[in-house]
């Protein structure tokens, strides 16, 4: 835990962490503010903006890779490895933390863009398309997206140890290698991450997945991130 805290500090304490955080919660916004005046249909609506809610899973994984990367760029990773010798401690608390501000960036996300989405369908005089079980299960899968995607953002930090090469990594395993496996292999379509993931952000129809096993898929997947991660550190010459 004390591991978990000095990393929240180290984060705390950079300013593109803050900057990161401010445009992941705030950016979503003006685009969800745009988009209401163009969408009528209160389910589509609120589909929508669940949808818009998950960016800042995307920039939370960014975050994390780049505060990751950063240190063994500027050899500052030096002073945590003589202080905690067990690397993989080190690299389990960054992940912690990263999911920490993560989950509390789309926690805020959510708030602001559900909120105004909520305002301007009274006002429109529509109704909220959802049950409250299927929206607060549809943000909870936000907030499990969030803490896995900065979980794998720390592992691509660890991988190359390179701010370019983490967010390069990131977008090449997220968008590049999704989707060539997903229009190579029907199976990989059908069971594979974006499978999973749209379990947690749609809960109206059915999907291959159940909520709780699409979690799992995507909570296991970052946690295989992270451990090849945490073997690159401790081979690393830091």
């Amino acid at each position: 835990m004390t591991l978990v805290l000095v990393e929240l500090e180290k984060l705390r304490t950079v300013r593109s962490a803050w900057l990161l955080f401010a445009a992941g919660t705030l950016l979503p916004l003006p685009i969800a503010i745009v988009a209401l005046t163009q969408v009528s249909d209160p389910a589509t609506t609120v589909q929508d903006m669940v949808n818009l809610s998950a960016v800042p899973a995307l920039v939370a994984g960014a975050l994390a890779a780049v505060a990751c990367a950063r240190e063994f760029e500027h050899r500052t990773i030096t002073v945590a490895f003589m202080l905690e010798p067990r690397r993989e401690r080190v690299i389990v608390a960054k992940a912690l933390a990263a999911a920490i501000v993560g989950v509390a960036m789309a926690a805020l996300c959510c708030a602001l863009t559900l909120g105004v989405t909520a305002v301007w369908i009274s006002a429109d005089g529509g109704g909220w398309a959802w049950s409250g079980g299927e929206t607060a299960k549809a943000i909870c899968g936000v907030l499990v997206l969030a803490a896995v995607s900065a979980i794998a953002g720390t592992a691509f930090g660890g991988v190359t140890r390179h701010v370019g090469g983490a967010i390069t990594l990131l977008i090449a395993v997220n968008f590049v290698v999704e989707g060539l496996l997903a229009a190579r292999f029907q199976v990989w379509r059908d069971y594979g991450l974006d499978a999973a993931s749209d379990a947690l952000l749609e809960p109206a129809p059915t999907h291959a997945y159940t909520f709780p096993a699409g979690a799992g898929v995507m909570v296991g997947i970052s946690l295989v991130y992270l451990a090849l991660g945490i073997a690159a550190v401790r081979r690393a010459d830091v």
